[in-house]
């Protein structure tokens, strides 16, 4: 598994990954975080949870790029991995209306009082 690099993304979306590896963490699988450059203008935030062989990609805005990107992003390098897309709870609507015909789950997420919180994995 290969991460693209590790670039800062958004403070936000780095908030959002930090929890979501921290949680992985704490069920005792290793994660490997990375980001991804989007056509050159957008970063997306990466976590790879290597046991549970789910690549997870941190959606902090909605960016048409990111969503083309995501709906391309099955490889032979993720083939035997479940892909899921972190979103922000107000994106719920467009992350389904985007990903639903390319096999992601999704799992809302949202800040309250500095404090990132997670909904339930849903199938897109």
């Amino acid at each position: 598994m290969t991460l693209e690099t590790r670039a800062p993304v958004t403070s936000t979306a780095q908030q959002v990954a930090d929890e979501a590896r921290r949680a992985w963490e704490l069920t005792g699988d290793q994660v490997d975080a990375g980001s991804r450059t989007v056509n050159g203008h957008a970063r997306m935030a990466t976590l790879a949870a290597m046991q549970a062989k789910r690549f997870e990609y941190v959606i902090d805005g909605d960016d048409p790029d990111i969503w083309t990107t995501l709906a391309h992003a099955a490889s032979a390098e993720l083939e035997h991995w479940q892909r899921c897309a972190l979103v922000p709870l107000a994106l719920m609507g467009r992350a389904h209306e985007r990903l639903s015909p390319h096999g992601f789950q999704l799992q809302s997420w949202w800040v309250t009082d500095g404090r990132v919180s997670f909904g339930n994995v849903e199938i897109a």
